[in-house]
């Protein structure tokens, strides 16, 4: 008993107590410290990962929350002001019924009903129609609706202002506002002249893949695009409008390469001498050229095909349009690789990863057509 005793009073003395509560303190300073550097980091990862831009640093988060926090509250004092006001207002005196109402004037009824013929023979003011700054094109069954900007209307009018914020960072369907950690990254313009769209990210206007300069920035946008396009499909088929096909050939001839363009007639010379005695039972059928993807035409190697569909494909492809990539033939007639300079005899051994997989989908495509 005389133990248990002397560690009660161990225990109650000033300064171990002092001592418990700073190092509890401290820890769970440094559980909640450790808490946030792994989150940030974890984030900072995703947004990686996804091209998304990179995470802002924790004083301009603290800041942008604060400023929301004090957005809120004055918000919330808003109606407590209006409530004072009224109140103020109601102790105000009232004025004497009797004092306004007392040596009124006769009111001039000839005069009033004169004003009233007048209005009912005065002919009708034509209302003019509101002109509105959208033009909707007329839709048919199993159409898209599209709605067309005129050079009248401004992006405020068409998209609106920008949305809420909301307090929470999750997003919640219909309520109008954007998660507290949402962010933009992309803005999108069209160029009612020629009906063209204008890119905006990360701080540079476009119009083609081609003008970014960086490789960074256009994964990022092949990225936001492949996530438009998986978003329009299934929303086209929750809503029972047709899945839209972004893989079928509907893009602008010219920037498509010498395959895509329409096939000209040849003009073919009648013969002078009539031929007699022809088997025309041994003739070939002459060949049906359809549709604009075709097969690219027959050549003496297989590297000479598999090089001419890649061309085809570096056209459609703006990010590998200014790389030198080829397939060329051996004497062995095996085929090997050059990439900006540097040959490889197998498409596993080309260094850069983009150009390894697009090689690689080029041949099975190949393969696929054979």
């Amino acid at each position: 008993m005389q133990g248990d005793s002397s560690f009660n009073d161990f225990l109650t003395q000033g300064p171990i107590i002092r001592l418990a509560v700073t190092t509890c303190f401290f820890g769970l300073l440094w559980l909640s410290a450790v808490f946030l550097v792994n989150r940030r980091s974890a984030e900072r990862r995703r947004r990686k990962r996804e091209g998304l831009p990179p995470l802002p640093n924790a004083f301009t988060q603290l800041t942008s929350t604060l400023r929301r926090v004090s957005q809120n509250s004055a918000i919330r004092m808003q109606p407590q002001t209006a409530n004072a006001s009224t109140g103020y207002v109601s102790k105000v005196p009232l004025p004497d019924l009797n004092m306004l109402t007392s040596d009124l004037p006769e009111p001039d009824f000839d005069n009033f009903v004169a004003m009233v013929d007048q209005i009912q023979q005065a002919p009708p003011a034509v209302t003019p129609k509101p002109t509105s700054s959208f033009a909707a094109s007329d839709t048919h069954e199993g159409e898209f609706e599209e709605i067309k900007m005129t050079n009248q209307s401004s992006g405020n009018e068409f998209v609106g202002n920008d949305p809420r914020r909301s307090t929470s960072t999750i997003y919640i369907a219909g309520s109008n506002e954007i998660p507290a950690d949402a962010v933009e990254v992309m803005r999108v313009w069209r160029d009612v002249s020629d009906g063209s769209l204008i890119i905006q990210m990360n701080g540079k206007v476009f119009q083609t893949v081609g003008e970014m300069q960086d490789r960074g920035l256009a994964k990022r946008f092949i990225s936001l695009v492949r996530d438009l396009a998986q978003m329009a499909r299934v929303g086209a088929q929750a809503v029972g409008l047709p899945v839209p096909n972004f893989d079928s050939s509907a893009s602008v001839v010219s920037e498509q390469g010498a395959w895509a363009a329409p096939k000209t007639p040849i003009n073919v010379p009648a013969s002078t001498s009539p031929r007699t005695g022809q088997d025309y039972s041994t003739m070939e059928p002459p060949l049906i050229v359809t549709g604009l993807d075709q097969a690219p035409p027959a050549n003496n190697t297989i590297a000479g095909q598999i090089e001419e569909l890649l061309q085809y494909r570096l056209m459609q492809n703006s990010m590998f349009q200014h790389r030198s990539i080829h397939v060329r033939a051996n004497p062995d007639n095996t085929i090997r690789i050059e990439a900006d300079g540097r040959t490889y005899q197998h498409v596993d051994e080309v260094v850069d990863v983009d150009v390894r997989e697009f090689i690689q989908s080029v041949i099975r495509e190949w393969e696929a057509r054979q």
